[in-house]
């Protein structure tokens, strides 16, 4: 054990040779190391003072973990807190990055750094800051629950800066109303749900998509405001359901994706379906200011009465778009060459006209056009 007081301190150096600490550290004044590694064992530990490497190493703490109001832990390469931290300092990133393999409540500041920041379990930044530092591409990646408050700062969090979603488990997203940096949807299974706070994020972020197995994002009757176009692409489903996707970016469904949405609001500058799956649209809001584009193998299925719904025009060059019951809108074009359209017996209203040149055409069953 290395145990010291606040009345009865002092630094401990050491060189390339590290130090290893079997039991538990309670530091209050600079524990330095220039190119070694710093082992600290069962714990619990506490830091009060500076805990750094300098050219090189690694740092390792196996127990849990408290960063006390003013301690200042820094890192050149790789940081691993094994255990539960609570982080009331400031916790800093080097090239090696920073992984939380269990819990991390941080009030504090986790400076980021130059590498990768990971929480494999639940990770709760209430109050806190986290920054990015402006350092290339600064990545959060989280494999647990992820919480923000109203009071979080998010520092250096440009469209550049990525949060980045890992794993198989089902996560929740509570974002404190305020605005998020780039996100990554990378999972291997199990979703992601937005929870309490609706998400917005800076200028020209992007919400991306690269799932491995089948992997849903929840808008769970919250606000999603886009700032940059969307693929919903393989493995993954898009649940707007009773929430809203906002923004009036280009939303595209390709590959294996499906888009649902019930009684929500769903406002794009255009939707392009090029997906072998089956997507649904309800009742709600569907405002679309440029084109529907069904060009997949798949389905794109309206049903339900309610809420206003448009598009700029409609074309069909492949699998099915059924649209039912209630009005639409559609200030262009509609336009079948391949696949199968039946828009009966929606009312479609505005100055569409109709062409088509495939087998089975459009349905009609009967459309109501005025123009």
């Amino acid at each position: 054990n290395v145990v010291q007081t606040s009345g009865a301190s002092g630094n401990i150096s050491a060189g390339s040779g590290g130090v290893n600490i079997t039991g538990t550290l309670t530091n209050y004044a600079t524990l330095g190391m220039t190119s070694g590694n710093l082992v600290v064992g069962t714990g619990p530990s506490t830091n009060n003072g500076t805990i750094q490497t300098l050219t090189g190493g690694t740092q390792s703490y196996t127990g849990t973990f408290t960063n006390a109001a003013g301690g200042v832990i820094t890192g050149v390469g790789l940081v691993t807190f094994n255990n539960g931290v609570t982080n009331n300092g400031t916790i800093n990133g080097g090239t090696g990055g920073v992984t939380f393999s269990s819990t991390v409540t941080s009030g504090g500041t986790l400076n980021i750094g130059a590498g990768t920041v990971t929480a494999v379990g639940a990770a709760d930044f209430s109050g806190g800051t986290v920054d990015f530092n402006g350092v290339g591409a600064g990545t959060l990646v989280g494999q647990g629950d992820l919480t923000f408050s109203a009071g979080s700062l998010l520092t250096n969090a440009s469209s550049t800066e990525v949060i980045r979603f890992t794993g198989a488990a089902a996560q929740n997203l509570t974002s404190g109303g305020i605005a998020l940096p780039s996100v990554q949807v990378n999972k291997s299974g199990g979703s992601v749900t937005l929870v309490t706070n609706n998400v917005t994020q800076v200028a020209s972020a992007t919400l991306t998509f690269a799932s491995t197995a089948a992997t849903a994002l929840n808008l769970n009757s919250l606000t999603w405001t886009l700032q940059n176009s969307v693929n919903v692409n393989n493995f993954v489903t898009l649940n707007v359901n009773a929430g809203t996707l906002n923004g009036g970016q280009a939303l595209t469904v390709s590959g294996t994706g499906v888009l649902s949405q019930t009684t929500g609001t769903l406002t794009v500058s255009s939707l392009t379906d090029s997906s072998s799956g089956a997507s649904t649209l309800g009742s709600g809001v569907v405002s679309i200011s440029g084109a529907l584009q069904q060009s997949g193998t798949g389905s794109l299925t309206q049903s339900g009465t309610g809420a206003s719904q448009s598009a700029g025009s409609i074309s069909v060059s492949a699998g099915s778009l059924v649209w039912a019951a209630g009005s639409l809108t559609v200030g262009g074009a509609i336009a079948v060459s391949a696949g199968r359209s039946n828009i009966a017996p929606k009312a479609a209203t505005g100055a569409p006209t109709f062409t088509s040149n495939a087998i089975g055409g459009i349905s009609s069953n009967p459309a109501t056009l005025a123009t």
